[in-house]
């Protein structure tokens, strides 16, 4: 996508400027081994073997290549019906809608990025998109929903496409992302067994 959207919303970009300003960011919770994402949670396992297994779902594209959007508006709707602060994020090229994420602030330091990729930090989100779609820099703003409609976003809402990810994220783990996501256990997330479930 390549349309260019003026926006006022604070952005915040990625990598800092000075070594120290987001210091407190970089938890990996994720790593990137040749091509793939490798989630270091169980959350983010449990996600993305959740959309692998819908991916197919898509007309003509994946979660990474245009039905990124969907797939956050399905987790945004999800996480709001079980209480969960979220909010669409735009992560790319200033202006550009180069990908949309969910971000959920978990109680720690910073907010947690979810997309098909599993769940993130704001290091690992800027890491994926540089490594993985060679962007210069990442930078973070709101979704813009009316940039979002005159990029053909929202027809895949109108396909149903969001109401039924939703309703399938509920079927596949009750409550339990969300809970595990509002009560984030930002340490011992990284060795606890994986009990999330989601089988496609």
């Amino acid at each position: 996508m390549t349309t260019m959207y003026p926006t006022t919303a604070a952005t915040l970009e990625y990598p800092p400027t000075r070594a120290s300003t987001h210091a407190h960011l970089d938890e990996r919770l994720q790593r990137i081994e040749d091509t793939e994402v490798v989630n270091l949670s169980p959350a983010g396992q449990a996600l993305q073997r959740f959309a692998l297994g819908h991916v197919h779902w898509l007309p003509g594209c994946g979660f990474q290549d245009g039905g990124c959007w969907a797939l956050a508006a399905a987790l945004h709707q999800y996480l709001i019906a079980h209480g969960v602060g979220a909010h669409l994020v735009v992560a790319g090229r200033p202006f550009h809608i180069d990908h949309v994420v969910v971000s959920v602030s978990a109680g720690g330091p910073s907010p947690l990025y979810l997309d098909s990729d599993g769940v993130g930090s704001l290091s690992d989100l800027s890491d994926k998109l540089r490594v993985l779609e060679r962007l210069p820099t990442v930078t973070l703003s709101p979704l813009d929903e009316r940039a979002a409609r005159h990029e053909g976003l929202s027809d895949l809402a109108e396909l149903g496409l969001v109401d039924d990810l939703a309703r399938s994220l509920r079927e596949a783990f009750s409550d339990r992302l969300a809970r595990h996501l509002r009560h984030w256990p930002a340490r011992r997330a990284l060795t606890r067994p994986a009990t999330l479930g989601a089988h496609p």
